[in-house]
């Protein structure tokens, strides 16, 4: 009974030692209870703890094992030992530990919390999303489980639902950067780019040493045009950390590199001795790529934009001849049987101007040029048409007139939201929309089109030289771009001889050369009275949502015509995808 006695008063000694931070001291409690009692489970958790909170964490790996198998019922010891597991990145061990943790006492936020984190980080995210409602259950308003929560429902693509799960978080701490930077993209993705920017010129303002926040701010400051407060907000990222790798890659964007450049050396030292990994290096290898182009060094810039599409092409599934069968089916689908037969239907207005065409082709400068009427507003590109065709049937048979009406609805509400109700035309420039044409056409049967059109090597290698992200993912090697060029190239052809909407070919190269000739053709299209304004266009304070954001921002240039010769040399997985196009 003595030993008891000592062994409770050393153990609450010890812990009241580690609550204050005497970890050093507190050890030494524990340890005089080991030797009283060399299995103690709790001397043994509480030592493994203190083992890896002082940078001992093999050791308290070890502890804590057999703190677990004297004591296998307790929950808390399984969760304190999956801790440690991942922090020596034995994630598959910690799970086991943590699901065995939730399995002894379901009530157990704690553990489910590390759980859904856990689930998070291995994407996981709808159990990831179940372990935090479970653990909210308990909690509702708990700040780091909501941001949790928001993270994975914003890789689900959940939008509406992230943007309350963020808000909640802030309303209990409005510390959590994370959450402030969390609840920016979720705006970002719900087309609310200026509230966005609101909000993280607000998160600056408190977190003014975040080289995050500083980054995500200066991004959106490029969008809309702001680059010299994007350029403050983004050397402040890269004064505070060095090695802000998205910060370096965005300021290469905006600015026009020489030999010289302190910047470029720098980015030279740090590819060669720090060797970022994954996104960063990734990162590092696009803006270098853009650096040495800027110089004329064209065969280093392809080798550094090469090493940056290797480096993101395992991180998204592409099968080409999945794609391409998906392309086939959706010829078959849209055939000139099914609109003869679906005629009529669907919400007509004549605001909605689709520009498509593959990305890197002149949507954005045709955009910007449009918007700058004072008739025309551009909403950049708009997520709604790819949500409305989640709606829709997969069977475009099926579709029915009243539900394809509420289709074209649901998008007019939204995009119109985003101009105003004065916008006499409506300028969605989203490229990829081109293989939703089908659908527009039954929805919105009051329509246009505009399909950009620009040399397909021109267009490939630009595309090749962008990273994208995963809503492109052929865009990273550049057969598969070739194939993807090849499928684009087909649909389109389709849609002309099938397609009941008036739809204007718009040539690059054309509108470069002679921009007022092709401006004054596309506001005949759009039935709109000529306006100079057109031709500022660059002069413009809208914002810019796409990786043209610095080119459109200067006068129509010429530069870019033919560029591909300069690479030509190291385009030889592509240029064969090229030489036989359908006319489109």
């Amino acid at each position: 009974m003595m030993n008891q006695s000592k062994i409770g008063t050393l153990l609450q000694k010890g812990a009241a030692l580690q609550r204050a931070g005497d970890l050093k001291k507190a050890e030494g409690f524990y340890r005089q209870v080991l030797k009283l009692d060399r299995r103690n489970p709790d001397a043994l958790h509480l030592l493994g703890t203190v083992l890896h909170l002082t940078g001992r964490s093999k050791q308290g790996l070890k502890v804590l094992e057999e703190a677990v198998a004297v004591q296998a019922s307790n929950a808390a010891f399984r969760r304190s030992l999956a801790q440690i597991l991942l922090a020596l990145d034995q994630t598959g061990k910690a799970r086991v530990q943590l699901e065995k943790a939730i399995a002894l006492d379901p009530n157990f936020v704690a553990a489910r919390a590390n759980l859904g984190e856990l689930l998070g980080k291995s994407g996981e995210h709808e159990e990831a999303v179940r372990q935090f409602r479970s653990a909210l259950e308990h909690f509702p308003a708990h700040p780091a489980l909501n941001n949790n929560l928001g993270n994975s429902l914003l890789k689900l693509q959940k939008f509406q639902e992230a943007h309350d799960a963020f808000t909640t978080a802030l309303q209990g701490d409005p510390s959590l950067a994370t959450a402030w930077e969390g609840l920016a993209d979720v705006l970002v993705e719900l087309d609310q780019d200026e509230a966005a920017w609101r909000l993280l010129k607000e998160a600056v303002a408190r977190f003014g040493d975040n080289p995050r926040l500083l980054t995500k701010c200066g991004g959106l400051a490029q969008q809309f045009g702001a680059f010299e407060e994007a350029g403050t907000l983004l050397r402040k990222a890269l004064a505070i950390d060095p090695h802000t790798y998205p910060a370096i890659n965005r300021i290469a964007h905006i600015q026009k590199f020489k030999a010289d450049d302190p910047l470029l050396k720098e980015m030279h030292r740090l590819w060669q001795d720090a060797r970022p990994e994954g996104d960063d290096r990734h990162a590092l290898a696009f803006a270098l790529g853009k650096a040495e182009a800027d110089c004329g060094n064209y065969d280093s810039a392809f080798a550094f934009y090469a090493e940056g599409n290797r480096l993101r092409r395992p991180e998204y599934q592409y099968d080409r001849n999945e794609a391409r069968a998906e392309n086939e089916d959706l010829i078959a689908r849209y055939d000139a049987a099914l609109f003869k037969a679906k005629q009529g239907i669907g919400a007509m207005d004549r605001r909605p101007v689709f520009v498509v065409g593959m990305p890197r082709s002149g949507t954005t400068l045709t955009e910007q040029i449009l918007a700058a009427h004072p008739s025309v507003v551009g909403v950049g590109e708009a997520r709604a048409m790819s949500r409305i065709a989640k709606h829709a049937p997969q069977d475009p048979l099926t579709l029915v007139a009243q539900e394809a009406e509420a289709l074209g609805a649901a998008y007019l509400d939204h995009v119109v939201a985003m101009a105003g109700p004065e916008a006499e035309r409506i300028i969605d420039k989203m490229p990829h929309n081109f293989q939703r044409l089908g659908l527009i056409a039954l929805v919105l049967p009051g329509a246009r089109i505009i399909h950009c059109r620009r040399d397909p090597a021109d267009t490939c290698l630009s595309i090749f030289f962008q990273s994208f992200g995963g809503y492109l993912p052929f865009a990273y090697d550049l057969e598969e771009l070739g194939a993807a060029y090849q499928d684009y190239r087909r649909l389109m052809a389709h849609w002309k001889n099938v397609l009941p909407l008036p739809m204007f070919d718009l040539d690059y190269e054309a509108l470069v050369e002679d921009t007022e000739r092709e401006a004054r053709r596309l506001l005949s299209f759009l039935d709109l009275p000529w306006d100079p304004a057109v031709l500022s266009h660059h002069e413009a304070s809208h914002e810019v949502k796409t990786a043209s954001h610095w080119q459109v921002r200067q006068p129509v240039y010429q530069s870019s015509l033919g560029r591909w010769k300069r690479y030509e040399k190291h385009l030889g997985p592509l240029l064969p995808y090229l030489e036989t196009l359908e006319e489109a």
